[in-house]
């Protein structure tokens, strides 16, 4: 690794290098040997003597996507033509590792929001190919580049022009009269209700009442009779 950077305020990649990885870091701690963080579609590494530390990630995943790919001054470049142009297909599985000082750890804390990795077309090298289960994994390497932590995470920003007309679909914030009427009706119907419910709790709490005819308020048509034992659930009605 040639420079980390630790500067919280800094989020700029160095001039001489022409591109941009950036991985968010994990905030859910590893608990895997050898692992000191996970990253998008990675992990940061560390040898078992603790030797030596390296980044390890693929550019593409089914799970995560593609590996955020920039220019140095932030323009936005396709991590999937990028990996076409490297190994000649778009849908090739392929990894990305870049070796870390071996004091890197003594600049780590559990903060850190993304790394950068800033490298050149040169600083590329093409390490190993590996197969399982018929799967193919082509194995890069970036050789000098410039690796530096970050606090924040980075997120895509979105194409504003996503909401292009979306104005024109809002509806005014106007309640209506119709609405004013129909919730105060509903309103009344509900203290009407309470109040039946607490005249008749009042009647059947009297030892030996037994009450005949009892008319709902809003039901002048139906009588019951109410056992003497029974418990009015005011809630219930409430509801």
């Amino acid at each position: 690794m040639r420079n980390i950077n630790n500067n919280q305020a800094s989020n700029q990649a160095s001039n001489s290098k022409n591109y941009v990885f950036t991985l968010n870091i994990s905030r859910s701690p590893s608990n895997k040997r050898g692992v000191v963080a996970y990253v998008h579609n990675g992990a940061i590494k560390r040898r078992m003597d603790g030797s030596s530390y390296w980044l390890e990630f693929r550019l593409i995943s089914i799970k995560n996507g593609e590996v955020p790919l920039t220019t140095s001054d932030g323009r936005s470049l396709c991590t999937s033509e990028f990996v076409k142009l490297l190994s000649g297909d778009a849908s090739d599985d392929v990894v990305m590792s870049v070796e870390l000082s071996t004091d890197f750890e003594d600049a780590w804390d559990s903060s850190w929001g993304c790394v950068k990795v800033s490298f050149n077309a040169e600083d590329l090298c093409v390490g190993r190919e590996t197969e399982y289960k018929g799967a193919i994994t082509q194995y890069f390497h970036l050789e000098g580049a410039e690796i530096q932590l970050h606090r924040e995470v980075v997120r895509p920003k979105i194409d504003p022009s996503i909401l292009d007309g979306f104005e024109g679909t809002a509806k005014p914030n106007v309640v209506t009269a119709e609405q004013l009427h129909s919730k105060a009706a509903a309103r009344k119907r509900k203290r009407e209700a309470a109040k039946a419910a607490r005249d008749t709790a009042a009647i059947v709490s009297k030892p030996g009442t037994v009450v005949e005819s009892v008319v709902a308020s809003n039901d002048t048509a139906t009588d019951w009779e109410v056992p003497v034992a029974l418990s009015v659930d005011i809630d219930y009605i409430l509801d």
